[in-house]
């Protein structure tokens, strides 16, 4: 045993400094440490999980344990790392971490990395490239101005997330062209579903207009057929349209914003709130966000922002869990929700950061019939966030 450690460790270091010798570097690592204290007045849900991990809209009253209670985490999960290999000038591949895991409130040893992207990137020509591997969709492409890096404004007006795709992105002039085909979502458990058995990939574009070296704006979309179930023939459709700005206001001033229009998101594995079943019918929905960040002097920020998501025909959504405690795969749940978000940075090293950051969530999820006597649908929490980012 002792050998093999010995073996591995000679090994690591051999390659190390082999790519530090080299005149182009064939490996660079990346990432941020980010621990973070939260206190929220109520209970709040990450991704319809009841916890603080990284939370995206107030508690599900069917799910939250004492949901009027005041709570408390201290997190790490949020922390990343990934590395790229370059094997060729035009060849890259990258591969990025994180720790979260939804279903674990408050992990410490018993976090364990979660793969975010794994993909190659082929730089076919100066104007051409080609990526193969899972990595953020090309549809709604800012990220908001907010600490919360894996709750972002999801659920609240931010619906791109991560899909394993071919994307070609093509660019000419002051325009970028990108194209994508997709996994439609994606499936934990160890059979096929209707995922696998349907033959049809998602198919998404995006057009980008570079008005300046500080703004661009465009307009993105993503869409797919998807089969209602593993053995009959009917199949029903999914995407959304994205409208997106990103520019400076001013010299220190920076806006970032987005709007979308969409039909059962997330069955798609977006981060919307509509997800049709076999007897729901189709969900439509609408939302957007705005965030802005004001730099004052050389070490000082402010940053803020509003966002939210609607279900347009709230009657057909599903709920989020078959009985209390217990959710159903049938996705968030939420007819709308709402966010606002502001905060302060500063900066304690060139590459550090101390924040705080006061999110209010104010939730209106779809109970079961049964359970609106026992509980209000409309939930509102506020949640405090104190903490430090150290990238490397």
């Amino acid at each position: 045993m002792k050998q093999r450690i010995k073996l591995i460790l000679c090994f690591t270091l051999t390659t190390f400094f082999s790519a530090q010798a080299a005149d182009t570097p064939k490996f660079s690592l990346y990432g941020f440490v980010l621990p973070t204290w939260l206190v929220s007045s109520s209970a709040v849900q990450s991704f319809s999980q009841p916890n603080l991990s990284a939370f995206t809209a107030a508690g599900n009253p069917s799910f939250a344990a004492s949901e009027d209670a005041v709570r408390s985490s201290f997190q790490v999960a949020q922390s990343r790392f990934g590395f790229l290999l370059h094997p060729d000038e035009a060849i890259t591949a990258r591969m990025e971490f994180d720790f979260i895991d939804f279903s674990k409130a408050s992990p410490t040893t018993a976090a364990l990395p979660r793969v975010r992207r794994a993909l190659m990137e082929w730089k076919a020509s100066e104007a051409l490239k080609i990526k193969f591997g899972q990595d953020w969709d090309i549809v709604s492409p800012l990220a908001p101005h907010t600490f919360n890096l894996v709750g972002h404004y999801f659920e609240s007006g931010d619906i791109g997330f991560m899909r394993i795709q071919l994307q070609a992105l093509y660019t000419a002039g002051a325009w970028e062209h990108a194209f994508a085909l997709g996994l439609p979502g994606n499936n934990n458990v160890a059979a096929d579903a209707t995922l696998e058995l349907g033959i049809l990939p998602t198919f998404a574009w995006r057009e980008t207009y570079h008005s300046s070296p500080t703004t661009s704006f465009g307009f993105s979309a993503l869409a797919a057929s998807l089969r209602k179930s593993k053995t009959g023939p009917g199949s029903f459709f999914a995407g959304a349209g994205t409208l997106f700005l990103e520019t400076k206001l001013a010299d220190h001033l920076e806006l970032r914003t987005e709007a979308y229009l969409g039909q059962n998101t997330a069955n798609l594995g977006m981060l919307g709130l509509g997800f049709e079943t076999a007897t729901s019918g189709s969900i439509q929905e609408a939302g957007g966000y705005l965030t802005l960040r004001q730099k004052l002097g050389e070490s000082f920020a402010l940053f803020g922002g509003v966002g939210g998501s609607w279900v347009l025909n709230p009657s057909f959504q599903p709920a989020s869990y078959v009985t209390a405690g217990t959710l159903a795969g049938t996705g968030p749940g939420i007819q709308s929700n709402l966010t606002a978000r502001v905060g302060s940075e500063i900066q304690i090293a060139p590459s550090a950061v101390i924040f705080g950051e006061l999110a209010y969530l104010n939730t209106f999820h779809h109970l079961l019939p049964a359970e609106l006597t026992r509980w209000s649908a409309q939930r509102q929490a506020l949640v405090f966030q104190l903490g430090s980012q150290v990238n490397f």
